[in-house]
């Protein structure tokens, strides 16, 4: 390989600036997974790292939902339920985040969003670029 101290500084940084935000970054996803569950939906698998997988589909939810309303509030959201915590993410986004997921649910509760997940096809989340 040739100029490998590229590669080189790439692992020292993420060693010194990634790797010890880790804990708090997987015990942020921990607390949002708290959040959904309180909110009476389900994860796929237990959180154990910054990977939350939210059953929508067993909720009667579509992700475009959770797409539309992230992308309202100005922050990002993945595919199928997926929600990655990133190590630089701060509690103001973890609020939106947080009240967004309660706004999708909230909304679908009171029929907000009229036909079923069964009627509609499964979309993808918007994300913003």
């Amino acid at each position: 390989m040739r100029q490998t101290g590229v590669l080189t500084n790439a692992a020292w940084a993420a060693l010194d600036e990634v790797y010890p935000k880790l804990p708090d970054t997987h015990a942020i996803a921990k607390d949002i997974e708290s959040h959904i569950l309180h909110l009476g939906l389900k994860t796929l698998i237990p959180v154990q790292t910054n990977m939350i997988w939210i059953d929508i589909t067993s909720a009667g939810l579509q992700n475009q939902w959770f797409g539309d309303e992230a992308s309202k509030r100005g922050i990002r959201w993945g595919h199928d339920g997926r929600v990655v915590i990133h190590h630089q993410i701060c509690s103001e986004a973890v609020k939106i985040l947080k009240e967004t997921i309660e706004f999708v649910v909230e909304k679908h509760k009171s029929g907000g969003y009229g036909q079923s997940l069964a009627s509609e096809t499964h979309g993808y989340g918007t994300l913003k670029q």
